[in-house]
């Protein structure tokens, strides 16, 4: 089974801010590096307003391009339950997006990192209170992604959504075929930052620590996933294996499991994105048809 390779415009996003790529150079990248789909970021979309949904999909589909997940962020750390009902309107306004650009994965997550109870005006809040305000929204809105044929992919990405279990927890209260895992293979550490040059400072991958074991974690995920975040931190010199995360024992993972879904790369690394991109792509399609071989 040949590999379904895209890679999100937040792996680029180092031309993005470079002015060398915008959302039509970034279909047209996603093309010529062999893709067979684009993965839309919500503040890519907004940065790119020339780009309405319709053009976007025209341009797509002229290069034999699906659209495979519109991507948001979302933020639970709230102080009160009006703020989270913004939240809630913002993904229900991105999933009617998702399906006029016949996306058929909304990939969401519940915070970022940065997002800590010490932020909050209001100390009342606790992490109990965030949990509640997630699982109450998601009830709510996995009516309307079933309804557009969407399915939501919540990210394993810190927050509600720290840990394996804690997506899982989620997934299972949702309990709809609607509300699925979109794993991130990278987001088990907490001492990485998107942007560390880890050629300069190589000591950042080789120092890092899991929070929890990544691959027990990635299994355990597997399960319930719908979409996959490959990230990248560094190649070796011969554009063989990620320096931190060993796909070899991820995508047999994934077979087991029989996922066959997209694998949309995640670029974390400060190198050129249109070149590492395309040196992961085959480094992924590579692992995966040396994978699916056996």
């Amino acid at each position: 089974m040949p590999i379904k390779l895209t890679a999100s415009t937040f792996s680029f996003c180092q031309a993005f801010r470079e002015k060398r790529l915008d959302i039509a150079r970034y279909i047209e990248t996603c093309a010529d590096l062999g893709f067979t789909a684009i993965e839309l970021n919500d503040g890519f979309l907004k940065a790119d307003p020339a780009m309405p949904v319709k053009e976007t999909k025209r341009r797509a589909i002229a290069l034999g391009l699906d659209v495979a997940a519109i991507a948001i962020e979302s933020v639970f750390v709230r102080n009160n339950a009006r703020e989270i009902a913004r939240e809630k309107r913002n993904i229900l306004d991105w999933l009617e997006t998702a399906y006029a650009f016949g996306a058929p994965v909304l990939r969401v997550n519940t915070g970022q990192m940065v997002n800590t109870l010490e932020t909050l005006r209001n100390r009342r809040v606790t992490w109990d209170t965030v949990r509640g305000w997630v699982a109450d929204t998601f009830e709510a809105v996995v009516l309307r992604a079933e309804r557009l044929g969407i399915v939501i992919a919540m990210e394993n990405h810190y927050c509600a959504t720290r840990t394996a279990a804690d997506t899982l927890a989620l997934v299972r209260r949702i309990d709809s075929p609607w509300f699925k895992v979109n794993i991130d293979t990278g987001n088990f550490y907490e001492d990485i930052r998107y942007g560390n040059d880890f050629v300069a400072h190589p000591e950042i991958l080789a120092d890092a620590r899991p929070f929890e074991d990544v691959y027990a974690g990635i299994d355990a995920l597997a399960a319930e996933m719908i979409y996959c975040h490959a990230k990248i931190y560094k190649l070796d010199a011969a554009g063989e294996n990620d320096l931190l995360l060993d796909y070899d024992r991820i995508f047999r993972i994934y077979r087991q499991h029989g996922y066959r879904g997209y694998i949309s790369i995640e670029n974390f690394s400060a190198e050129d994105a249109i070149d590492i991109n395309s040196r992961a792509a085959q480094m992924l399609a590579r692992k995966w048809d040396r994978c699916c071989a056996r």
